[in-house]
């Protein structure tokens, strides 16, 4: 049964949850990949005989893979046994992925299933990452005065010249056209596409400035649209990952500017803006806006590190909230999507704050459907956000690729199934730049636009924009 066509979408479900429980790995725990060495055989040319289990096989791996890959990038322990996990079972999907065409006429059936497993990986990480956010499915159509991927075709160059190291600050001065173009896009819609590449490229550009930052984003919230208070804000927090030393300032700056209510903030920082954020909510907020926002509090246990879903748990519990009628069937939810995300995590917190037995399954009782949905999407665009950031700032090679690929990729597509290639390519061609000595003896410190555009397989053709329907 688990070669089935309709186990697909388990198999790929299936792969998260793995790659979750890889990320909740601790000294001591379970090892996942441990596990998963002995279920999960070893690809071989044997298995021609064993078409549904070889397919079974490599859409888990590919799915488990690519999600581990994002969320744990960070911990390089992890990271290096993966890669060794990797090579050891699919040794032959490497050779048969990142051979060349014409070369190996004989692998190219089996390479065009695997094509097609990593282009259906494209389409469900656009469906949750990016089409799933405002209006993003029509990113290839004009909507509110924009083409988003015309405007973002016009960005691309700035994109290159960052990663070649000649975008300056100085690009930034009023009455630059870089700034102008990346303000117009930071304005557009808040989740928007060409807001995020901005926002992606300013965190590049000013992750070692503190100074230009705030003054930036201070223009962004105080003079701008939602969206620009949306990127704003969510630029300061690439800005931490990008570079730690930003974390404290960032902070004060989001309590300064966002929280006047707090007063004074030690070193401790993060406690005293959450407080904040629960005592003006609980102050100004309707009681259907209150239970709503537990849904919000939720998201925290999606993040790729499991902590801050604890430290916000532990906060709502250490204020006794669970007691108070205004406040409990939010903080069911929030402790429901810890529950989701790691009920070993959201146990210790109960027995550590004497939680009832009673309240604990009423806790179970408040997983909904949107605490699902959020435990799926939450942590896609969370761990990818970091991820782009992060490499955007430091990872010359990860960066290449992003752009090259990714973001030269969608300047070029034309709908939603053409950019679905284009994230085939990108993997393909991570795969070569890391598992293969071909990809380590490249140059990717330096790119072309002319370069990017003549190796994509998308062309795109003004005005041929389609809008996407993910369950069409």
């Amino acid at each position: 049964a688990c070669g089935a066509a309709d186990a697909v979408p388990a198999l790929e479900r299936l792969a998260e949850v793995f790659s979750v429980h890889f990320g909740n790995e601790r000294p001591g725990s379970p090892a996942v990949l441990d596990h998963l060495d002995e279920v999960i055989p070893r690809l071989s040319p044997a298995m021609i005989f064993d078409i549904r289990g070889a397919k079974a096989s490599s859409t888990f791996l590919v799915q488990f893979a690519q999600a581990a890959v994002v969320s744990q990038f960070g911990a390089p322990e992890k990271m290096v046994r993966l890669r060794d996990f990797v090579r050891d079972k699919a040794n032959l999907l490497i050779a048969v992925l990142t051979s060349r065409r014409g070369l190996a006429i004989a692998v190219e059936p089996a390479r065009q299933v695997l094509y097609r497993i990593l282009e259906r990986a494209g389409i469900a990480i656009w469906n949750e990452a990016i089409g799933s956010q405002s209006g993003n499915d029509r990113f290839f159509v004009e909507e509110d005065g924009m083409c988003q991927r015309d405007v973002l075709f016009e960005f691309f160059p700035y994109c290159v010249a960052m990663h070649n190291g000649e975008l300056r600050r100085s690009a930034l001065v009023p009455g630059e056209d870089f700034r102008a173009l990346a303000l117009r896009m930071l304005g557009y819609r808040v989740t928007s596409v060409v807001g995020y590449v901005a926002m992606a490229t300013l965190t590049n550009v000013l992750c070692d400035d503190w100074d230009a930052t705030r003054s930036l984003v201070a223009e962004l919230v105080a003079e701008r649209s939602e969206a620009a208070q949306f990127f704003g804000t969510l630029l300061l927090v690439n800005l931490c990952y990008a570079n730690g030393a930003n974390s404290r300032p960032a902070l004060r700056f989001f309590a300064d500017d966002f929280i006047p209510r707090v007063p004074k903030l030690h070193h401790k920082v993060w406690k005293p803006v959450v407080t904040a954020v629960l005592d003006y909510v609980g102050e100004h907020e309707p009681q259907e806006r209150i239970d709503e926002f537990g849904h919000e509090l939720a998201k925290a246990s999606f993040f790729p590190d499991l902590s801050v879903g604890m430290q916000v748990v532990g906060v709502l519990l250490e204020r006794k909230l669970l007691r108070r009628p205004k406040w409990r069937v939010a903080v069911r939810r929030a402790c429901a999507g810890l529950g989701v995300r790691s009920p070993s995590a959201l146990q210790q917190l109960f027995d550590e704050h004497g939680i009832s037995e009673d309240e604990r399954r009423y806790v179970r009782a408040a997983v909904d459907d949107e605490v699902e949905l959020q435990s799926r999407r939450f942590v896609v665009q969370t761990s990818w956000n970091r991820f782009v950031a992060t490499a955007l700032a430091h990872i010359v090679t990860v960066r290449y690729l992003l752009l090259a690929d990714l973001i030269g990729g969608l300047v070029q597509s034309n709908n939603v199934p053409e950019y679905s290639r284009e994230f085939r390519r990108f993997v393909v061609d991570a795969v070569r730049a890391y598992l293969t000595e071909e990809g380590a003896a490249k140059d990717y410190s330096r790119l072309s636009v002319d370069e990017v555009y003549a190796a994509t397989e998308a062309s795109r053709r003004s005005g041929a924009g389609e809008v996407w329907a993910a369950n069409a």
